[in-house]
């Protein structure tokens, strides 16, 4: 029930905010001249961003010898976030991980290391967009932003606490999840002491922040709305930080909403901002569906 009405609310932020944008006389001028070529630049961004995304964790994968095709961590990947629209969005992982072993045999005390280190980039390559968009503004509105920015950290320091306490006390108390947590210690010792493991996880980290970023940004084009590099990064990257940090489905109304909060304090017109809000999600969407349909035909069990 509980998820039902988080799902709900969220979904009506999202159709409010669309609603908002509309009666705005700016944003249906946007709209009506809607920049073709920078929305498309931003819509292959987006179908980019889930095959890097899979790419990183086939290659983590193969460190730890349960290899998979691209196409098939492509599939596992965009179902993994489409059901982000079911279940909070720090399930994720745990969803990845069991569609794996459940359809592909990927042993999953052996993947657990692999998607936390998954998780973790997830998180930290927004978190650095936003602080790196922070430390970029006058300085003024750099103080103005500063004390949700560190609320937000604190957040993410508490919430690893608690999963460390809690993995702690699992280890303690129980002897089966003991042989469990053994085989995916040993998975991670593997990941840690290969250079491989560093070099494509951080490579592709790094590609995919870069598309997120460009996706973001060529939308605000397509609505002739331009973005400065902080802002680009801080729109980016802060409002995903805080869809993660809620118990709505996808983070829907909560990312769209911090991102209007946060372009209301650096000065843009919020029926535009908006309006750029709903269609960034709208646009991510769109790629996470055409990545899986461009892989699909090449989907196999086996190695590519």
């Amino acid at each position: 029930m509980k998820r039902w009405a988080s799902m709900f609310a969220g979904i009506s932020v999202f159709i409010l905010l669309l609603g908002w944008g509309m009666t705005q006389t700016a944003t249906r001028t946007a709209l009506s001249t809607i920049r073709w070529l920078p929305a498309l630049g931003a819509l292959a961004c987006a179908t980019l961003s889930p095959v890097l995304h899979a790419w990183r964790w086939q290659r983590l994968l193969r460190v730890i010898r349960q290899p998979l095709s691209l196409s098939v961590a492509v599939h596992v990947t965009t179902w993994a976030t489409l059901s982000n629209y079911l279940i909070p969005g720090y399930a994720w992982a745990p969803v990845k991980g069991v569609v794996a072993r459940q359809i592909y045999g990927v042993r999953l005390a052996r993947a657990v290391p692999t998607l936390l280190v998954e998780q973790a980039l997830d998180v930290l390559g927004p978190l650095l967009a936003g602080l790196a968009g922070l430390a970029l503004l006058p300085q003024a509105r750099r103080i103005s932003l500063a004390t949700p920015s560190a609320a937000v950290a604190a957040l993410l320091v508490v919430a690893v606490g608690i999963l460390a306490l809690a993995g702690w006390l699992a280890w303690r108390w129980s002897t089966r999840l003991q042989a469990w947590l053994s085989e995916a210690y040993q998975a991670t010792r593997t990941l840690l002491r290969s250079p491989e493991s560093y070099g494509w996880a951080f490579g592709l980290s790094l590609m995919r922040w870069t598309v997120d970023i460009l996706s973001v940004w060529l939308a605000a084009a397509a609505l002739h709305l331009a973005l400065s590099v902080p802002a680009a990064l801080l729109l980016a990257g802060a409002p995903v930080v805080a869809g993660m940090l809620v118990p709505i489905p996808g983070g829907l109304g909560v990312r769209e909403a911090s991102m209007v909060g946060l372009g209301y304090v650096l000065g843009y017109p919020t029926g535009l901002i908006a309006t750029l809000a709903v269609l960034a999600r709208g646009i991510a969407l769109a790629g996470l569906g055409l990545a899986a349909l461009v892989c699909q035909p090449w989907q196999e069990a086996g190695n590519d």
